[in-house]
Protein backbone atom coordinates (compact mmCIF):
# COMPACT_ATOMS: atom_id res chain seq x y z
CA UNK A 1 0.00 0.00 0.00
CA UNK A 2 2.82 2.35 1.10
CA UNK A 3 5.37 0.40 -1.18
CA UNK A 4 6.24 2.75 -3.75
CA UNK A 5 6.67 5.81 -1.04
CA UNK A 6 10.11 4.42 0.40
CA UNK A 7 13.64 3.84 -1.70
CA UNK A 8 14.07 0.37 -2.85
CA UNK A 9 16.96 -0.40 0.01
CA UNK A 10 14.17 0.23 2.89
CA UNK A 11 11.42 -1.96 1.15
CA UNK A 12 14.39 -4.69 0.84
CA UNK A 13 14.88 -3.93 4.86
CA UNK A 14 10.99 -4.46 6.06
CA UNK A 15 10.58 -7.25 3.40
CA UNK A 16 13.71 -9.32 5.46
CA UNK A 17 12.49 -8.47 8.58
CA UNK A 18 8.71 -9.65 8.14
CA UNK A 19 9.88 -13.00 6.74
CA UNK A 20 12.34 -13.39 9.83
CA UNK A 21 9.50 -12.22 11.87
CA UNK A 22 7.33 -15.20 9.61
CA UNK A 23 9.63 -17.46 10.39
CA UNK A 24 10.47 -17.16 13.76
CA UNK A 25 5.76 -17.05 14.35
CA UNK A 26 5.88 -20.53 12.38
CA UNK A 27 8.62 -22.07 14.71
CA UNK A 28 6.67 -21.58 18.16
CA UNK A 29 3.62 -22.47 16.97
CA UNK A 30 3.64 -25.53 18.92
CA UNK A 31 3.83 -23.60 22.04
CA UNK A 32 0.97 -21.44 22.17
CA UNK A 33 -1.72 -23.93 22.57
CA UNK A 34 0.15 -25.25 25.70
CA UNK A 35 0.68 -21.55 26.85
CA UNK A 36 -3.04 -21.03 26.38
CA UNK A 37 -3.76 -24.07 28.85
CA UNK A 38 -1.42 -22.78 31.04
CA UNK A 39 -2.74 -19.34 30.98
CA UNK A 40 -6.31 -20.26 31.32
CA UNK A 41 -5.96 -22.48 34.36
CA UNK A 42 -3.07 -20.03 35.94
CA UNK A 43 -3.40 -16.82 34.93
CA UNK A 44 -6.83 -16.31 33.49
CA UNK A 45 -6.56 -13.16 32.77
CA UNK A 46 -3.72 -13.75 30.13
CA UNK A 47 -5.73 -16.09 28.31
CA UNK A 48 -5.68 -14.61 25.09
CA UNK A 49 -2.33 -16.14 23.58
CA UNK A 50 -3.95 -18.07 20.43
CA UNK A 51 -7.63 -16.36 20.89
CA UNK A 52 -8.81 -12.72 20.86
CA UNK A 53 -10.48 -11.43 23.72
CA UNK A 54 -12.22 -8.11 24.45
CA UNK A 55 -11.53 -5.94 27.40
CA UNK A 56 -13.66 -7.15 30.32
CA UNK A 57 -14.60 -10.71 28.31
CA UNK A 58 -15.36 -13.26 31.28
CA UNK A 59 -12.53 -15.53 31.67
CA UNK A 60 -12.80 -19.00 32.02
CA UNK A 61 -14.79 -20.75 34.27
CA UNK A 62 -12.91 -22.54 37.11
CA UNK A 63 -13.68 -25.03 39.86
CA UNK A 64 -10.41 -25.14 41.76
CA UNK A 65 -8.30 -21.70 42.02
CA UNK A 66 -5.21 -23.43 44.42
CA UNK A 67 -2.99 -23.22 40.97
CA UNK A 68 -3.97 -19.54 40.70
CA UNK A 69 -3.18 -18.82 44.12
CA UNK A 70 0.73 -20.80 44.66
CA UNK A 71 1.59 -19.23 41.49
CA UNK A 72 0.74 -15.73 42.82
CA UNK A 73 2.36 -16.77 46.52
CA UNK A 74 5.73 -17.97 44.12
CA UNK A 75 5.90 -14.30 42.58
CA UNK A 76 5.27 -12.52 45.63
CA UNK A 77 8.22 -14.41 47.38
CA UNK A 78 10.47 -13.87 44.41
CA UNK A 79 10.02 -10.41 44.48
CA UNK A 80 11.03 -10.22 47.80
CA UNK A 81 14.13 -12.57 47.63
CA UNK A 82 15.25 -11.35 44.31
CA UNK A 83 14.15 -7.73 43.59
CA UNK A 84 13.22 -6.46 47.26
CA UNK A 85 12.60 -2.47 47.22
CA UNK A 86 13.63 -2.24 50.77
CA UNK A 87 16.91 -4.03 50.52
CA UNK A 88 19.95 -2.94 47.41
CA UNK A 89 19.76 -6.62 45.62
CA UNK A 90 23.71 -5.55 43.65
CA UNK A 91 27.06 -5.04 44.13
CA UNK A 92 29.33 -3.35 41.98
CA UNK A 93 32.92 -4.60 43.26
CA UNK A 94 35.90 -4.44 40.90
CA UNK A 95 36.69 -6.71 38.10
CA UNK A 96 40.61 -6.75 39.08
CA UNK A 97 41.70 -8.50 41.76
CA UNK A 98 44.31 -6.00 42.41
CA UNK A 99 42.08 -3.35 42.97
CA UNK A 100 40.24 -5.06 45.87
CA UNK A 101 42.49 -3.00 48.73
CA UNK A 102 41.87 0.82 46.92
CA UNK A 103 39.03 2.46 49.23
CA UNK A 104 38.58 4.77 46.88
CA UNK A 105 37.39 2.82 44.24
CA UNK A 106 35.46 0.67 46.34
CA UNK A 107 33.36 3.24 48.04
CA UNK A 108 32.72 4.69 44.29
CA UNK A 109 31.31 1.67 43.27
CA UNK A 110 29.00 1.75 46.29
CA UNK A 111 28.17 5.50 45.85
CA UNK A 112 27.27 4.28 42.02
CA UNK A 113 25.39 0.95 43.13
CA UNK A 114 23.08 3.31 45.48
CA UNK A 115 22.69 5.46 42.74
CA UNK A 116 21.24 2.94 40.40
CA UNK A 117 19.32 1.55 43.23
CA UNK A 118 17.44 5.24 44.21
CA UNK A 119 16.93 5.47 40.17
CA UNK A 120 15.13 1.60 40.02
CA UNK A 121 13.13 2.64 43.24
CA UNK A 122 11.68 5.90 41.51
CA UNK A 123 10.76 3.99 38.51
CA UNK A 124 8.08 1.61 37.57
CA UNK A 125 10.43 -1.86 37.90
CA UNK A 126 8.26 -2.48 41.55
CA UNK A 127 5.58 -2.62 39.51
CA UNK A 128 6.59 -4.00 36.05
CA UNK A 129 8.59 -6.87 38.13
CA UNK A 130 5.62 -8.68 39.74
CA UNK A 131 4.08 -9.29 36.46
CA UNK A 132 7.82 -11.07 34.97
CA UNK A 133 7.17 -13.41 38.06
CA UNK A 134 3.77 -14.05 37.39
CA UNK A 135 4.64 -15.07 34.05
CA UNK A 136 7.83 -17.38 34.89
CA UNK A 137 6.02 -18.96 37.15
CA UNK A 138 2.94 -20.36 34.82
CA UNK A 139 4.78 -20.51 31.46
CA UNK A 140 8.89 -20.11 32.43
CA UNK A 141 9.23 -17.23 29.79
CA UNK A 142 8.70 -13.95 30.45
CA UNK A 143 9.99 -10.50 28.63
CA UNK A 144 11.11 -7.06 30.21
CA UNK A 145 11.63 -4.16 27.81
CA UNK A 146 13.70 -1.34 29.29
CA UNK A 147 13.19 2.17 27.69
CA UNK A 148 15.05 5.40 28.23
CA UNK A 149 12.91 8.12 29.48
CA UNK A 150 13.14 11.73 30.13
CA UNK A 151 11.53 12.07 33.66
CA UNK A 152 12.34 9.01 35.66
CA UNK A 153 15.83 8.03 33.52
CA UNK A 154 14.30 4.44 32.40
CA UNK A 155 11.01 3.07 31.89
CA UNK A 156 9.85 -0.72 32.24
CA UNK A 157 7.26 -2.72 30.55
CA UNK A 158 6.24 -6.31 30.92
CA UNK A 159 4.84 -7.34 27.75
CA UNK A 160 3.04 -10.74 27.31
CA UNK A 161 3.95 -13.27 26.15
CA UNK A 162 2.01 -13.65 22.77
CA UNK A 163 3.85 -10.46 21.64
CA UNK A 164 7.19 -12.04 22.20
CA UNK A 165 9.17 -13.72 19.62
CA UNK A 166 12.71 -14.39 20.20
CA UNK A 167 16.11 -16.09 18.72
CA UNK A 168 19.22 -16.82 20.50
CA UNK A 169 22.93 -16.41 19.25
CA UNK A 170 25.67 -19.35 19.31
CA UNK A 171 26.17 -18.97 23.03
CA UNK A 172 22.61 -19.92 23.91
CA UNK A 173 21.84 -15.70 25.00
CA UNK A 174 18.83 -14.22 23.45
CA UNK A 175 19.81 -11.34 21.19
CA UNK A 176 16.89 -11.48 19.14
CA UNK A 177 13.44 -10.22 19.83
CA UNK A 178 10.62 -9.33 17.91
CA UNK A 179 7.32 -7.50 19.31
CA UNK A 180 4.20 -7.64 17.16
CA UNK A 181 1.37 -5.19 18.26
CA UNK A 182 -1.41 -3.48 17.35
CA UNK A 183 -1.93 0.56 17.78
CA UNK A 184 -4.74 2.88 15.56
CA UNK A 185 -4.03 5.75 13.78
CA UNK A 186 -3.42 7.85 16.83
CA UNK A 187 -1.09 6.31 19.04
CA UNK A 188 1.06 5.30 15.64
CA UNK A 189 1.04 9.48 15.54
CA UNK A 190 1.98 10.33 19.04
CA UNK A 191 4.74 7.60 19.48
CA UNK A 192 6.42 8.52 15.61
CA UNK A 193 4.98 12.01 14.78
CA UNK A 194 3.65 13.40 11.53
CA UNK A 195 6.45 12.74 9.48
CA UNK A 196 7.31 9.59 9.64
CA UNK A 197 3.49 8.38 10.00
CA UNK A 198 1.70 7.87 6.25
CA UNK A 199 -0.27 9.62 4.85
CA UNK A 200 -3.20 7.98 4.61
CA UNK A 201 -3.29 6.67 8.52
CA UNK A 202 -2.63 10.43 9.56
CA UNK A 203 -5.75 11.02 7.48
CA UNK A 204 -7.36 8.65 9.70
CA UNK A 205 -5.89 10.20 12.63
CA UNK A 206 -7.65 13.02 11.82
CA UNK A 207 -10.63 11.83 11.40
CA UNK A 208 -10.56 10.30 14.71
CA UNK A 209 -10.77 6.45 12.91
CA UNK A 210 -9.95 3.85 15.50
CA UNK A 211 -8.71 0.76 13.35
CA UNK A 212 -5.70 -0.74 14.30
CA UNK A 213 -2.87 -1.56 12.45
CA UNK A 214 0.07 -4.45 13.06
CA UNK A 215 2.92 -3.47 13.98
CA UNK A 216 6.56 -5.26 14.42
CA UNK A 217 9.60 -4.17 16.60
CA UNK A 218 12.50 -5.66 15.69
CA UNK A 219 15.40 -5.49 17.65
CA UNK A 220 18.44 -7.62 16.88
CA UNK A 221 22.65 -7.41 16.62
CA UNK A 222 23.23 -4.55 14.14
CA UNK A 223 25.58 -6.66 12.19
CA UNK A 224 22.42 -8.85 10.83
CA UNK A 225 21.45 -5.68 9.42
CA UNK A 226 24.41 -3.93 8.34
CA UNK A 227 24.16 -4.73 4.18
CA UNK A 228 21.18 -3.42 4.10
CA UNK A 229 20.92 -0.25 6.89
CA UNK A 230 22.00 2.91 7.43
CA UNK A 231 23.27 1.97 11.40
CA UNK A 232 26.05 0.67 11.74
CA UNK A 233 27.53 -1.38 14.60
CA UNK A 234 30.18 0.90 15.79
CA UNK A 235 27.48 3.22 16.96
CA UNK A 236 24.83 0.91 17.90
CA UNK A 237 25.33 -2.32 18.78
CA UNK A 238 21.31 -3.48 18.48
CA UNK A 239 19.46 -2.58 15.58
CA UNK A 240 15.56 -1.17 16.38
CA UNK A 241 13.06 -1.10 13.70
CA UNK A 242 9.15 -0.61 13.62
CA UNK A 243 7.25 -1.76 10.26
CA UNK A 244 3.84 -1.17 9.49
CA UNK A 245 2.96 -5.42 8.93
CA UNK A 246 0.68 -5.04 6.22
CA UNK A 247 1.48 -2.28 4.35
CA UNK A 248 5.46 -3.10 4.69
CA UNK A 249 6.26 0.15 5.54
CA UNK A 250 9.21 1.67 7.77
CA UNK A 251 7.87 4.21 10.70
CA UNK A 252 11.04 4.20 12.40
CA UNK A 253 14.52 2.95 12.54
CA UNK A 254 17.01 3.76 15.49
CA UNK A 255 19.29 1.71 17.54
CA UNK A 256 20.41 0.89 21.58
CA UNK A 257 23.46 0.92 23.10
CA UNK A 258 22.43 -2.29 25.03
CA UNK A 259 20.01 -4.84 24.74
CA UNK A 260 17.14 -3.37 25.72
CA UNK A 261 14.97 -6.34 26.29
CA UNK A 262 15.36 -8.73 29.23
CA UNK A 263 13.59 -12.21 28.77
CA UNK A 264 14.51 -14.46 31.79
CA UNK A 265 13.62 -18.44 31.83
CA UNK A 266 13.31 -20.25 34.63
CA UNK A 267 14.73 -23.78 33.11
CA UNK A 268 15.51 -24.49 29.90
CA UNK A 269 15.30 -27.37 27.40
CA UNK A 270 18.82 -27.97 25.24
CA UNK A 271 17.32 -27.24 21.38
CA UNK A 272 14.41 -24.98 22.87
CA UNK A 273 14.53 -21.39 23.16
CA UNK A 274 11.51 -20.74 25.53
CA UNK A 275 11.71 -21.82 29.14
CA UNK A 276 9.10 -24.16 30.77
CA UNK A 277 8.07 -22.99 34.32
CA UNK A 278 6.21 -24.53 37.24
CA UNK A 279 3.11 -24.43 35.84
CA UNK A 280 3.91 -26.48 32.82
CA UNK A 281 5.38 -29.24 35.10
CA UNK A 282 2.11 -29.47 37.01
CA UNK A 283 -0.77 -28.90 34.68
CA UNK A 284 -2.20 -32.28 34.65
CA UNK A 285 -2.68 -31.86 37.57
CA UNK A 286 -4.07 -28.67 37.72
CA UNK A 287 -6.68 -29.83 35.50
CA UNK A 288 -7.14 -32.95 36.67
CA UNK A 289 -8.41 -31.23 40.19
CA UNK A 290 -10.84 -28.90 38.43
CA UNK A 291 -12.60 -32.16 37.12
CA UNK A 292 -12.43 -33.04 40.38
CA UNK A 293 -13.87 -30.54 41.66
CA UNK A 294 -16.35 -30.13 39.40
CA UNK A 295 -17.40 -33.82 40.07
CA UNK A 296 -17.26 -33.65 44.40
CA UNK A 297 -19.28 -30.32 43.44
CA UNK A 298 -21.94 -32.19 41.84
CA UNK A 299 -21.73 -34.86 44.89
CA UNK A 300 -22.26 -32.59 47.49
CA UNK A 301 -25.11 -30.47 45.93
CA UNK A 302 -26.88 -34.01 44.96
CA UNK A 303 -26.49 -34.65 49.12
CA UNK A 304 -27.66 -31.45 49.82
CA UNK A 305 -30.67 -31.06 47.64
CA UNK A 306 -31.21 -34.72 46.79
CA UNK A 307 -33.36 -36.11 44.23
CA UNK A 308 -36.58 -36.93 44.54
CA UNK A 309 -38.74 -40.41 43.74
CA UNK A 310 -42.62 -39.73 43.80
CA UNK A 311 -45.24 -42.66 43.67
CA UNK A 312 -46.98 -42.79 40.37
CA UNK A 313 -49.68 -40.44 40.17
CA UNK A 314 -49.10 -39.65 43.73
CA UNK A 315 -48.60 -35.97 43.01
CA UNK A 316 -50.80 -33.08 41.40
CA UNK A 317 -49.49 -30.80 39.59
CA UNK A 318 -45.58 -30.35 40.06
CA UNK A 319 -43.29 -31.19 42.81
CA UNK A 320 -42.17 -27.79 44.31
CA UNK A 321 -38.67 -28.27 45.00
CA UNK A 322 -38.09 -24.50 46.21
CA UNK A 323 -38.06 -23.57 50.14
CA UNK A 324 -41.44 -23.28 51.46
CA UNK A 325 -43.04 -24.69 48.59
CA UNK A 326 -46.19 -26.12 48.65
CA UNK A 327 -46.77 -29.61 46.52
CA UNK A 328 -49.88 -30.89 46.67
CA UNK A 329 -50.30 -34.93 46.92
CA UNK A 330 -53.29 -37.48 46.18
CA UNK A 331 -54.72 -39.24 49.66
CA UNK A 332 -52.98 -42.39 50.34
CA UNK A 333 -52.95 -45.16 52.88
CA UNK A 334 -50.69 -47.76 54.63
CA UNK A 335 -47.26 -46.49 55.39
CA UNK A 336 -45.97 -45.46 52.07
CA UNK A 337 -44.94 -42.09 51.49
CA UNK A 338 -45.80 -40.57 47.85
CA UNK A 339 -42.25 -38.04 47.84
CA UNK A 340 -39.32 -38.69 49.54
CA UNK A 341 -35.53 -38.20 48.74
CA UNK A 342 -33.19 -40.81 47.12
CA UNK A 343 -30.74 -41.57 48.97
CA UNK A 344 -27.50 -43.22 47.71
CA UNK A 345 -24.22 -44.24 50.15
CA UNK A 346 -21.93 -41.33 47.94
CA UNK A 347 -19.05 -40.54 50.42
CA UNK A 348 -18.05 -36.79 50.00
CA UNK A 349 -15.26 -36.88 52.25
CA UNK A 350 -13.62 -38.91 50.64
CA UNK A 351 -13.85 -36.92 47.54
CA UNK A 352 -12.53 -33.88 49.54
CA UNK A 353 -9.61 -35.87 50.53
CA UNK A 354 -8.40 -37.13 46.99
CA UNK A 355 -9.25 -33.74 45.93
CA UNK A 356 -6.52 -32.25 49.13
CA UNK A 357 -4.09 -34.76 48.18
CA UNK A 358 -3.87 -33.77 44.36
CA UNK A 359 -3.46 -29.75 45.68
CA UNK A 360 -0.42 -30.53 47.80
CA UNK A 361 1.09 -31.73 44.56
CA UNK A 362 0.01 -28.71 42.66
CA UNK A 363 1.49 -26.48 45.68
CA UNK A 364 4.78 -28.46 46.15
CA UNK A 365 5.26 -28.13 42.29
CA UNK A 366 5.19 -24.06 42.53
CA UNK A 367 7.51 -24.73 45.73
CA UNK A 368 5.62 -23.44 48.55
CA UNK A 369 7.02 -25.69 50.58
CA UNK A 370 10.50 -24.22 50.45
CA UNK A 371 8.58 -20.54 50.73
CA UNK A 372 6.54 -21.57 53.82
CA UNK A 373 7.26 -22.29 57.41
CA UNK A 374 5.67 -25.70 57.95
CA UNK A 375 3.17 -25.87 60.96
CA UNK A 376 4.12 -27.73 63.85
CA UNK A 377 5.58 -27.01 67.08
CA UNK A 378 7.02 -23.65 68.59
CA UNK A 379 10.35 -23.19 67.09
CA UNK A 380 13.16 -20.52 68.70
CA UNK A 381 14.36 -17.60 66.88
CA UNK A 382 17.30 -19.70 65.96
CA UNK A 383 15.75 -22.28 64.95
CA UNK A 384 13.45 -20.18 62.80
CA UNK A 385 16.77 -18.55 61.03
CA UNK A 386 18.43 -21.61 60.49
CA UNK A 387 15.17 -23.00 58.10
CA UNK A 388 14.78 -19.75 56.29
CA UNK A 389 18.83 -19.91 55.54
CA UNK A 390 18.61 -23.69 54.42
CA UNK A 391 15.30 -22.92 52.32
CA UNK A 392 16.94 -19.77 50.49
CA UNK A 393 19.90 -21.95 49.83
CA UNK A 394 17.67 -24.60 48.50
CA UNK A 395 15.78 -22.08 45.87
CA UNK A 396 19.30 -20.51 44.97
CA UNK A 397 20.53 -22.79 42.06
CA UNK A 398 16.90 -23.06 40.78
CA UNK A 399 16.91 -19.15 40.77
CA UNK A 400 20.77 -18.71 39.78
CA UNK A 401 19.49 -18.09 35.82
CA UNK A 402 17.61 -15.50 36.94
CA UNK A 403 20.74 -13.26 38.33
CA UNK A 404 22.33 -14.04 34.53
CA UNK A 405 19.26 -13.75 32.20
CA UNK A 406 17.37 -11.07 34.21
CA UNK A 407 19.07 -9.15 36.55
CA UNK A 408 22.11 -8.70 34.80
CA UNK A 409 20.51 -7.13 31.14
CA UNK A 410 18.69 -5.06 33.85
CA UNK A 411 21.67 -3.43 35.34
CA UNK A 412 24.04 -2.94 32.48
CA UNK A 413 20.90 -1.00 30.78
CA UNK A 414 20.45 1.20 34.00
CA UNK A 415 24.21 2.04 34.10
CA UNK A 416 24.13 2.66 30.30
CA UNK A 417 21.54 5.31 30.50
CA UNK A 418 22.74 7.07 33.61
CA UNK A 419 25.99 6.94 32.11
CA UNK A 420 24.81 8.85 29.10
CA UNK A 421 22.97 11.10 31.28
CA UNK A 422 25.77 12.30 33.21
CA UNK A 423 23.70 10.49 36.38
CA UNK A 424 27.26 9.02 37.57
CA UNK A 425 30.56 10.25 38.67
CA UNK A 426 33.41 9.62 36.87
CA UNK A 427 35.43 6.77 38.24
CA UNK A 428 38.93 7.54 39.95
CA UNK A 429 41.27 7.80 37.26
CA UNK A 430 42.91 4.66 36.38
CA UNK A 431 40.57 2.37 37.48
CA UNK A 432 39.42 -0.53 35.37
CA UNK A 433 35.78 -1.47 34.73
CA UNK A 434 33.66 -3.60 37.73
CA UNK A 435 31.81 -6.73 37.99
CA UNK A 436 28.23 -7.88 39.58
CA UNK A 437 27.64 -9.16 42.67
CA UNK A 438 24.21 -10.18 43.49
CA UNK A 439 23.64 -9.20 46.92
CA UNK A 440 19.77 -10.60 47.88
CA UNK A 441 18.36 -12.59 49.69
CA UNK A 442 18.71 -15.34 48.22
CA UNK A 443 22.14 -14.68 47.20
CA UNK A 444 23.49 -13.37 50.62
CA UNK A 445 22.09 -16.88 52.17
CA UNK A 446 24.52 -18.97 50.03
CA UNK A 447 27.41 -17.11 51.00
CA UNK A 448 25.77 -17.12 54.79
CA UNK A 449 27.68 -20.58 54.63
CA UNK A 450 31.29 -19.03 54.28
CA UNK A 451 30.91 -16.68 57.30
CA UNK A 452 29.73 -20.00 59.01
CA UNK A 453 32.78 -21.77 58.44
CA UNK A 454 34.90 -19.10 59.33
CA UNK A 455 33.26 -18.78 62.80
CA UNK A 456 33.49 -22.39 63.52
CA UNK A 457 37.09 -22.61 62.58
CA UNK A 458 37.46 -20.06 65.45
CA UNK A 459 35.45 -22.00 67.81
CA UNK A 460 37.54 -25.04 67.13
CA UNK A 461 40.95 -23.36 67.05
CA UNK A 462 40.23 -21.10 70.30
CA UNK A 463 41.16 -23.78 73.38
CA UNK A 464 44.23 -24.20 71.52
CA UNK A 465 44.92 -19.75 71.80
CA UNK A 466 44.55 -20.19 75.02
CA UNK A 467 47.49 -22.70 75.67
CA UNK A 468 49.35 -21.40 73.00
CA UNK A 469 48.25 -17.67 72.45
CA UNK A 470 51.06 -17.45 69.42
CA UNK A 471 49.06 -18.97 67.14
CA UNK A 472 46.60 -15.75 66.62
CA UNK A 473 49.42 -14.50 65.22
CA UNK A 474 48.32 -16.24 62.16
CA UNK A 475 45.09 -14.54 61.66
CA UNK A 476 44.69 -10.87 59.88
CA UNK A 477 41.80 -9.51 62.18
CA UNK A 478 41.44 -6.85 59.96
CA UNK A 479 40.74 -9.05 56.83
CA UNK A 480 38.70 -11.28 59.16
CA UNK A 481 36.27 -8.66 59.86
CA UNK A 482 36.04 -7.17 56.80
CA UNK A 483 35.34 -10.26 54.95
CA UNK A 484 32.49 -10.91 57.37
CA UNK A 485 31.00 -7.63 57.18
CA UNK A 486 31.72 -8.44 53.34
CA UNK A 487 29.14 -11.60 53.49
CA UNK A 488 26.61 -9.99 55.80
CA UNK A 489 26.03 -6.83 53.29
CA UNK A 490 27.92 -4.27 55.90
CA UNK A 491 28.44 -1.08 53.36
CA UNK A 492 31.53 0.47 53.22
CA UNK A 493 30.72 3.84 53.85
CA UNK A 494 30.01 3.23 57.23
CA UNK A 495 33.50 1.60 58.07
CA UNK A 496 36.49 3.46 58.26
CA UNK A 497 39.17 3.06 55.44
CA UNK A 498 42.88 1.85 56.32
CA UNK A 499 44.39 5.15 56.32
CA UNK A 500 41.36 6.81 59.37
CA UNK A 501 41.96 2.93 61.15
CA UNK A 502 45.72 3.18 61.56
CA UNK A 503 45.62 6.93 62.86
CA UNK A 504 43.17 5.62 65.54
CA UNK A 505 45.56 3.15 66.72
CA UNK A 506 48.66 5.23 66.31
CA UNK A 507 46.62 7.92 68.59
CA UNK A 508 45.57 5.07 70.91
CA UNK A 509 49.23 3.94 71.38
CA UNK A 510 50.22 7.48 72.02
CA UNK A 511 47.27 7.81 74.61
CA UNK A 512 48.11 4.65 76.34
CA UNK A 513 51.90 5.53 76.05
CA UNK A 514 51.17 9.10 78.17
CA UNK A 515 49.15 7.37 80.63
CA UNK A 516 51.88 4.79 81.09
CA UNK A 517 54.47 7.62 81.93
CA UNK A 518 51.88 9.39 84.21
CA UNK A 519 51.07 6.40 86.21
CA UNK A 520 55.03 6.20 86.09
CA UNK A 521 55.79 9.69 87.40
CA UNK A 522 53.14 9.24 89.62
CA UNK A 523 54.47 6.17 91.49
CA UNK A 524 58.15 7.23 91.30
CA UNK A 525 56.53 10.56 93.19
CA UNK A 526 54.43 8.59 95.67
CA UNK A 527 57.86 6.09 96.46
CA UNK A 528 59.63 9.42 97.01
CA UNK A 529 57.31 11.21 99.41
CA UNK A 530 57.32 7.64 101.34
CA UNK A 531 60.87 7.41 101.44
CA UNK A 532 61.96 10.88 101.64
CA UNK A 533 61.72 11.33 105.27
CA UNK A 534 63.51 7.91 105.87
CA UNK A 535 66.38 9.31 104.25
CA UNK A 536 66.79 12.57 105.92
CA UNK A 537 66.94 11.12 109.25
CA UNK A 538 69.33 8.72 108.27
CA UNK A 539 71.63 11.67 106.69
CA UNK A 540 71.11 13.66 109.76
CA UNK A 541 72.44 10.60 112.00
CA UNK A 542 75.67 10.13 109.88
CA UNK A 543 76.11 14.17 110.22
CA UNK A 544 75.73 13.81 113.95
CA UNK A 545 78.20 10.41 114.06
Amino acid sequence: MYLEQQPDKIKNLCKRLIARFEEMKGSRTTWESHWQECMEYIIPRKEDVTSESLPGDKKTDLFDSTAISANQLLAGTLHGMLTNPSVRFFDLVSGDPKQLGNEDYNRWLQEVADAMFAVLNNSNFQTEIHEIYIDLGAIGTASLYMGEDEKNVIHFSARPIKEIFIKENNLGLIDVVYRCFKWDARQIVQEFGEEKTPKPIYEMYEKGDTKKFEIIHAVEPSEDLEYDSEIKKHVFPYKSCYILKEECYLLNEGGFKEFPYAVPRWTKTTGEEYGRGPGMDVLSDIKMVNKMMETVIKGAQMTVTPPMMVADDGVVGKVRLTPAGITIIRPFSGNEVPIRPLITDARIDFGYQAVDDVRRRIKAGFYADQLQMSSGPQKTATEVMQFAEQQLRFMGPILGRQHFEFLSPVIKRLFGIMTRKKLISPPPAGIPGFDVRYSSLIARAQRMGEGQNLTRAISVVAPIGQIDPKIFDLLNGDAALRYIFDIYGIPAKIMNDNRTVQESRKAREQAQQKMMKEQQAAQQADIASKTMPGMAQVIQAQQQQ
